[in-house]
């Protein structure tokens, strides 16, 4: 029996429109990772898996400071890089995006573990497949933008040991909120 004539309406789902938060990026129902990528790339400090361990830049109303400032001084040493040109914006905002966001998942299974019970037994965390997407994303675009070993040996770099996502937590850690991140300090001079 056709829908329309049993009485049900036919939704055209092209009309749905996905919720959005207050930058404008896309509202996830589940684990935030998709919002994560496709929108802001910053964490909402209310949604934060950590905000009860006492993070210093917490903000009910506000987004992950450590996350916003890494991704802006990351995005900035890749782009000062002599072989990345400004096409490669794209590329290397994704790269970092993927970078934080297996900095957070990391975090979140060295809190919770990997291992979920089902049933009878164990499985592994959901959140474990997409994970490994991501890593997998990062590493090939670390190929393209020239940061991995081997595109490192064909170009010729030598590198120097980059700044993790936990170095960077752990500088920011040092400074107090009210003084703010480095860049700020020195936009308000």
């Amino acid at each position: 029996m056709d829908k329309e004539k049993s009485g049900e309406k036919k939704i055209d789902r092209r009309k749905i429109t996905t919720p959005q938060n207050s930058q404008g990026g896309k509202v996830s129902i589940t684990h935030g990772g998709y919002s994560f990528l496709l929108g802001t790339g910053v964490v909402p400090c209310d949604k934060c898996l950590f905000k009860l361990d006492g993070c210093k830049f917490y903000k009910s109303d506000g987004d992950c400071e450590i996350i916003r400032v890494y991704r802006e001084e990351k995005t900035k040493e890749l782009m000062a890089l002599p072989w990345i040109r400004s096409h490669h914006i794209d590329r290397v905002d994704n790269y970092v995006k993927l970078r934080a966001l297996a900095f957070v998942i990391d975090k979140w299974l060295a809190k919770v573990g990997i291992f979920v019970k089902k049933g009878h037994g164990l499985d592994v965390q959901p959140v474990l497949k997409f994970y490994f997407v991501a890593l997998n994303a990062q590493e090939r675009l670390a190929e393209k933008l020239g940061l991995s070993p081997l595109a490192e040996n064909i170009l010729g770099i030598d590198s120097k040991a980059e700044e993790t996502l936990q170095d960077h937590l752990n500088r920011m850690q040092e400074i107090k909120p009210e003084d703010g991140p480095e860049d700020e300090k020195a936009d308000t001079q």
